[in-house]
């Protein structure tokens, strides 16, 4: 199967539920990489993704510092903007929420990154939606640690990729946590 038909038969399995989502963040939030974080970059989900935001908040209370992506069309470099608990968003680009007030985190003292996806095998390959902004940043951040949000049903036997994708470390779904 190509990426286009496999990401047109992920995003129509993906459903959203409520108890998945906290079941997710609970498995999350045991994460030691999570626990020792000081600084996480994490996207704000939308449509049928795992929640970000209870993780963010989550972030906040204990302390750490949350960057989230703002992404231009013909940029394929991700800004990594810092948020903090009040920042005011509004739509970005591909309808994404993004801070009014940009800030610029520095990418050198992020600790963990939160990576979407629509698919992922236990190898740690995802498929994204297309654009490859996850990936060339992850490329250019070879050290940092990468975790991603699943569904079980999103957990597959095998992703076809290509020499642009870049693999997660840990994979967390409302079953299970994957280290890779």
């Amino acid at each position: 199967m190509n990426k286009n038909a496999l990401r047109s038969q992920l995003i129509s399995a993906r459903i959203k539920d409520a108890k998945k989502d906290k079941m997710i963040f609970d498995n999350f939030c045991s994460l030691r990489e999570f626990e020792n974080a000081g600084f996480i970059f994490t996207y704000i989900s939308v449509n049928s993704e795992p929640d970000t935001t209870e993780i963010i908040k989550e972030a906040f209370k204990r302390g750490k510092r949350v960057a989230v992506p703002v992404c231009e069309k013909n940029d394929p470099d991700m800004k990594c903007i810092e948020i903090f608990p009040g920042t005011r968003f509004v739509k970005g680009l591909f309808n994404i929420p993004e801070p009014v007030d940009r800030i610029c985190a520095p990418t050198d003292e992020l600790d963990l990154i939160i990576a979407p996806g629509l698919g992922f095998d236990e190898s740690g390959r995802r498929i994204g939606y297309g654009k490859g902004y996850y990936d060339i940043f992850l490329k250019k951040h070879p050290g940092l640690k990468a975790a991603a949000l699943a569904y079980e049903s999103q957990i597959l036997n095998e992703i076809p990729t290509d020499g642009k994708d870049e693999n997660v470390d840990i994979i967390i779904t409302e079953r299970r946590i994957i280290r890779i």
